[in-house]
């Protein structure tokens, strides 16, 4: 999934589909959203598709994004949507500040 002598940096669960935010929807969005492992390595942004019933394992390599991609910023009280290309993807809070420690390492170009 990573290039040889790539160095992962961040690691954060996301996932893409409705707003998780809207709780009458939390039933719901279990079948209509997709789950993602993101790494930030040196070099890329690597997005990776996980299973339903085991999100944090990736599976697929689903696109592979510069490393001077900016993902933030977040706001929100519990769900923030971040900047990838395709479908909305959201991040729980709990790793809000591993997507600032993201941005703040991305090199500016």
């Amino acid at each position: 999934m990573l290039a040889p002598g790539e160095q992962v940096e961040e690691v954060f669960l996301a996932q893409s589909g409705p707003n998780p935010n809207l709780v009458f929807l939390s039933y719901f969005a279990f079948f209509f959203s997709s789950y993602r492992v993101i790494a930030v390595t040196d070099r890329a942004i690597v997005v990776c598709g996980a299973q339903r019933w085991r999100p944090t394992i990736p599976t697929v390599v689903v696109e592979r994004l510069a490393r001077s991609t900016q993902l933030g910023p977040l706001s929100g009280s519990l769900w923030s949507q971040v900047r990838l290309p395709g479908k909305r993807t959201w991040v729980h809070r709990r790793f809000y500040d591993v997507v600032f420690a993201a941005d703040l390492a991305r090199p500016r170009s």
